[in-house]
């Protein structure tokens, strides 16, 4: 049997990011939660390589954007989603220009987190062309 894949969510809001956590391990994920970017970063540096990151843009000290610029230099592989309260448009652009595809853009509260699930498996999988 394979490995789960291994997730790694960057949210400092406790409550989102341990529902998120909980939905995503209950889905079959290995998931660990970082609840800033320099803890995503430390993470990475340990030897923890998720497929993907679910990154909140809004983070405390270094933010999303930062967290996916320095995790792309440590973890070449891992692809992102933006998990964030920020209004669209704007974050879309912000995420183009990370590299992220705006499908791969997720405005809270996420009314339907299978989406995200298959969002999140698509892009585990390299479809879209986005990322590493």
């Amino acid at each position: 049997m394979a490995e789960p894949w291994r997730v790694l969510v960057v949210e400092d809001d406790g409550a989102v990011g341990n529902t998120l956590v909980a939905f995503l391990e209950d889905e079959g994920f290995d998931v660990r939660l970082a609840r800033s970017g320099e803890d995503a970063l430390t993470i990475l540096k340990s030897g923890w390589i998720p497929r993907v990151g679910v990154v909140d843009l809004r983070l405390p000290g270094m933010d999303g954007r930062a967290v996916v610029e320095c995790a792309r230099v440590l973890a070449p592989s891992v692809r992102f989603l933006v998990h964030t309260g920020s209004p669209g448009g704007v974050v879309e652009d912000l995420a183009f220009s990370m590299g992220v595809d705006a499908k791969d853009v997720f405005i809270k509260p996420v009314r339907d987190l299978g989406l995200l699930v298959e969002r999140l498996r698509r892009s585990g999988e390299g479809e879209d062309g986005h990322g590493a």
